[in-house]
C-alpha cells in the first residue's frame, strides 16, 4: 500500500516523504549543490500557526492549512531565492534546478527545467521557489529502484516488501522508498555505473587437452592467428576459455595487448578465466575449482583497481548430457551455481553449455543485451547455440550488447562477447 505516514531524514537536515527523498538524493549524486532549501516539511500544526500569522498580519501569505499539503505530506521544497533587500538572489541549488528556464517568477507554458525529469515541478505560479515532486514524472525512478533492489538481493519489489514486513503489493510507494533508503546507500546508475565486457570461447583443443587424434586440431599457426584475432577483436575485460589447455592460453595471453605479463589467468584444467590485470586486481583466496572429470568449472573474484567494485567470473565445461547420469549433470549444475552465489560482487558465469535452460532464474545475456546484431547467431554449427554468458540477477548487472564473433580458422566454436554496466553499491555485497 502506498502511503505518506513515514518520511525520511535527509543529510544535512530537512524531511521528505521516502520516495521524494530518493529523487532528491539522485540529484545531489547528479550534481545538485548542497544546502539552499528554506523548507523541506512543515507539520499541519506549523501550517496553521503560519496561516494564523497570516490572518492576523504578522507573517507573508500562507496556504489554508490542510493534511494534503504537499509541504505537510513532505513532498515539497522552497529554494532560497531572495535577497536581504528582497531582489532576485537564487542559491545555487535553485539554478542547479531550474536550468533550462529563464528564473521568471511564473512557469511558462512548455518550460522544461532540470528540476523535471527528477519529477519536480513548480505548482505554485506566484512562487519561483516552490518545487513539487510527482512520483509518476521521475525519469530516474525505476532505474535507481532496480539497482537498489539488484544490490541488496532482491528480484522484485514483493520480494523487498515481503521481507521487511512491509504490504508486498508490488508498488514502490512512499514506505517501500524509506525502507530503501535505511537499508543501502543511494544507488545513482548513471553516476556509478562501471562498463565491463566479458567474452566466452571454446578453443577447442582436444589433441593437447584429450588426446583424441579423430577429432584433434593441432595448433597451426594458422589457428594461433585465428584464436589471437578473435580474442583481440572481443577487447574484453574478462574471457571464460574452455578447452583451453596451457599452451593454448599462453598463444592468446601472448597475443593480447600488454602480452602475458598484463593478461594473467586462473585455471582448473583446460578451462580458465583470463583478465586485464591493469584494470582488476586479484587475490589467490578469491579462486574457487570444481572437478568433473576432463569438465569443471574455475570461479574467481576481482576488484576494479580504480574502485570498490568487485565481479565474480565462474568459467565452466559442462559435460553433455549423454555423457553422465541426470542425476551427476544435475548435481555438477547445482554445484556451480550454489559456488558462485556464495561470491562477492556482480556473478558472471560464461561457457560451454550442453543444455538450452539449466540456471532457472540467471539471466542470458543473448536474451536481455539491449543491442545485438547476432542475438540468434549460433556458437556452435549446426548444434546451435552452446555458449553462453549469463548472470545472477541478485547482483546487479544491465546488458547492453550482445555480439558472436567468427573464430575462423582458430576454432569450430565462435566467440560470444557481452558488454554491461555494474553499479558500484550492487557490487560490493555479498549474497
Amino acid at each position: 500500500m502506498a502511503t505518506h505516514k513515514k518520511k525520511f531524514a535527509l543529510p544535512g537536515g530537512g524531511v521528505l516523504r521516502g520516495d521524494a527523498a530518493a529523487s532528491y538524493l539522485r540529484m545531489r549524486a547528479a550534481g545538485l549543490p548542497a544546502g539552499g532549501v528554506d523548507v523541506f516539511s512543515r507539520t499541519l500544526a506549523q501550517q496553521k500557526e503560519l496561516f494564523r500569522r497570516f490572518q492576523l498580519g504578522l507573517g507573508p501569505v500562507a496556504a489554508r492549512p490542510s493534511a494534503r499539503a504537499p509541504h505537510v505530506r513532505g513532498v515539497a521544497m522552497d529554494l532560497h531565492t531572495t535577497g536581504s533587500n528582497g531582489s532576485y538572489d537564487p542559491s545555487d541549488a535553485h539554478v542547479w534546478l531550474s536550468k533550462g528556464g529563464d528564473g521568471s517568477s511564473k512557469p511558462k507554458p512548455g518550460e522544461k527545467l532540470r528540476a523535471h525529469e527528477y519529477g519536480w515541478f513548480r505548482t505554485v505560479p506566484s512562487e519561483r521557489w516552490h518545487y513539487a515532486y510527482d512520483p509518476a514524472r521521475d525519469t530516474h525512478r525505476k532505474a535507481d529502484l532496480k539497482a537498489r533492489l539488484r544490490a541488496l538481493g532482491f528480484a522484485t519489489v514483493k520480494e523487498f516488501q515481503a521481507a521487511r514486513g512491509l504490504p508486498a503489493d508490488g508498488t514502490d510507494g512512499p514506505l517501500t522508498w524509506t525502507a530503501l533508503l535505511k537499508h543501502h546507500t543511494p544507488v545513482v546508475a548513471t553516476a556509478s555505473a562501471t562498463k565491463v565486457r566479458v567474452a566466452t570461447l571454446n578453443c577447442l583443443d582436444p589433441e593437447l587437452s584429450q588426446g583424441d587424434p579423430a577429432t584433434s586440431r593441432p595448433l597451426t599457426e594458422d589457428r594461433r592467428k585465428g584464436l589471437v584475432a578473435v580474442a583481440r577483436g572481443a577487447a574484453a575485460d574478462f574471457y571464460c576459455l574452455t578447452e583451453c589447455p596451457e599452451a593454448t592460453r599462453d598463444v592468446i595471453r601472448g597475443g593480447m595487448p600488454g602480452g602475458a605479463e598484463r593478461w594473467l589467468v586462473w585455471t582448473r584444467g583446460a578451462q580458465g578465466v583470463m583478465f586485464d590485470s591493469k584494470r582488476w586486481a586479484f587475490a589467490a583466496a578469491d579462486v574457487d575449482r570444481l572437478d568433473w572429470g576432463y569438465h569443471g568449472a574455475v570461479i574467481a573474484t576481482f576488484t576494479r583497481r580504480s574502485g570498490r567494485e568487485r565481479v565474480t567470473i565462474g568459467a565452466f565445461h559442462l559435460p553433455p548430457d549423454d555423457a553422465v547420469t541426470p542425476a551427476k549433470g544435475q548435481s555438477f549444475r547445482a554445484g556451480l551455481l550454489a559456488a558462485m552465489r556464495k561470491r562477492p560482487g556482480t556473478r558472471i558465469i560464461g561457457g560451454d553449455l550442453h543444455a538450452a535452460t539449466w540456471a532457472p532464474g540467471w539471466t542470458d545475456a543473448r536474451t536481455a543485451a539491449e543491442s545485438s546484431t547476432t542475438r540468434d547467431a549460433p556458437t556452435l554449427d549446426p548444434a546451435g547455440i552452446t555458449d553462453r554468458i549469463m548472470s545472477d540477477p541478485r547482483s546487479g548487472v544491465d546488458w547492453r550488447g550482445y555480439t558472436v564473433r567468427d573464430a575462423g580458422a582458430g576454432s569450430d566454436h565462435n566467440l560470444v562477447v557481452a558488454a554491461l554496466t555494474i553499479g558500484r553499491a550492487a557490487v560490493d555485497r555479498v549474497a
